[in-house]
C-alpha cells in the first residue's frame, strides 16, 4: 500500500486500502502496529516509505550535521520540535516540509546522536574522536583552499568521502580559518570576505561596543543593528565575532558577549510557552503573534 501511494497514509487509510483490494479480518490496531515496523513516521499515525522523504539524502545529512552541533553545544537532551526555527538550508531548497518528524527521520539515517525515543535525542560524548575530528577539520580546510573558492557544504562533503570515506553526517567546525558565507555555504577568512585580516580587530571592537550599549543579544535577523548587509553577511558577521574569545552563540542564533552568560533572549519556543502559560485560555496564532 505504501509502495503504490504517492504520499504517507494513516494508518487508518491503509486499513481502508485493504479492504478495498480484498476481504480481511485485520485489526486496525494490527495494522498500526505493521506500518511503524516497515514504515517511517510523518505524522501522529502516518506512515510512509524513504520516497516520501521531501528532501534528497544530501539535504538529511546536512540536517543531522547542523543538529548534532546544535546538541554538542547545548550539552543537553533536545526534542526535534526545538530545531525547527534553526536549521539553516541551501537557498535553493523550499523549507515548507521541514518538521520535527522530517528532523527525526534525517537523525536516525545519519546521526550518532543517542535516540531517547519521542523525537528527543542526547549528544554522544566520544571521547576517542578528537584526533579525527582535528584530521576533518584540516582536511575541510584544504579542500577549500584547493577549490580556489566558496564551496557548499554537499560539495566538501564530497569532496572528502571521495579523499578518506566519511561515514557519518559532516558537522562543518566554525573555527578560523573556515567561516560561513551563508547557510550552507563556506569559505576561507580573508580570502572570502570583505573585511580583511588587518581590518577585522577594529570591526569586532565596534561590534562588541554596540552590544555592550544594547545590553542583549542580537539575533542573526537583526544584524543590520551591528553592521551593514552590504558590508558583511549575517552569518559572516556571526563567523567573525566567533573568532574572539569575548563573543558567542546559542542555540537561538543570537550572538552575545560572554561576560553576560547567555544572550539574554528568548527563543521563540520560550516565549511562546511564557503566553500560554499566562493565557487563561487557548490562544489562536494570531492571539499569539
Amino acid at each position: 500500500m505504501l509502495e503504490s501511494s504517492d504520499r504517507p497514509l494513516h494508518y487508518s487509510q491503509i486499513w481502508e486500502r485493504l479492504k478495498e483490494v480484498e476481504e480481511n479480518n485485520f485489526d486496525v490496531r494490527r495494522i498500526h502496529t505493521v506500518a511503524a515496523e516497515i514504515g517511517l513516521l510523518f505524522d501522529r499515525g502516518t506512515y510512509g516509505l524513504e520516497k516520501h522523504i521531501p528532501f534528497d539524502d544530501q539535504t538529511l545529512r546536512d540536517i543531522s550535521g547542523q543538529i548534532e552541533s546544535f546538541i554538542e553545544a547545548a550539552k543537553e537532551d533536545r526534542h526535534c520540535q526545538e530545531f525547527i526555527e534553526l536549521i539553516e538550508l541551501d537557498k535553493e531548497i523550499d523549507p515548507t516540509p521541514l518538521n520535527k518528524y522530517i528532523i527525526d527521520i534525517a537523525l536516525k539515517k545519519h546521526s550518532n546522536l543517542i535516540n531517547l525515543r519521542r523525537m528527543s535525542w542526547r549528544h554522544l560524548n566520544e571521547t576517542n574522536k578528537t584526533e579525527d575530528r582535528v584530521e576533518v577539520y584540516d582536511l575541510i580546510i584544504k579542500v577549500i583552499e584547493t577549490s580556489g573558492k566558496p564551496l557548499k557544504t554537499k560539495e566538501i562533503e564530497e569532496e572528502l568521502r571521495r579523499i578518506r570515506g566519511l561515514a557519518r553526517a559532516l558537522q562543518i567546525p566554525e573555527f578560523d580559518p573556515i567561516i560561513k558565507l551563508e547557510p550552507g555555504l563556506w569559505g576561507l577568512n580573508d580570502r572570502d570576505i570583505s573585511i580583511k585580516r588587518f581590518q577585522q580587530s577594529e570591526f569586532i571592537d565596534a561590534v562588541h561596543s554596540k552590544l555592550l550599549a544594547k545590553g542583549n543579544g542580537v539575533h542573526i535577523s537583526e544584524t543590520s543593528e551591528l553592521a551593514a548587509e552590504d558590508q558583511i553577511s549575517p552569518w559572516t558577521l556571526f563567523s567573525l565575532c566567533k573568532t574572539d574569545p569575548r563573543f558567542s552563540t546559542d542555540i537561538g542564533h543570537h550572538l552575545y558577549l560572554v561576560e553576560w552568560g547567555g544572550s539574554r533572549r528568548k527563543t521563540a519556543s520560550q516565549a511562546i510557552k511564557e503566553v500560554l502559560e499566562c493565557a487563561r485560555g487557548g490562544l489562536s496564532l494570531d492571539d499569539i503573534h
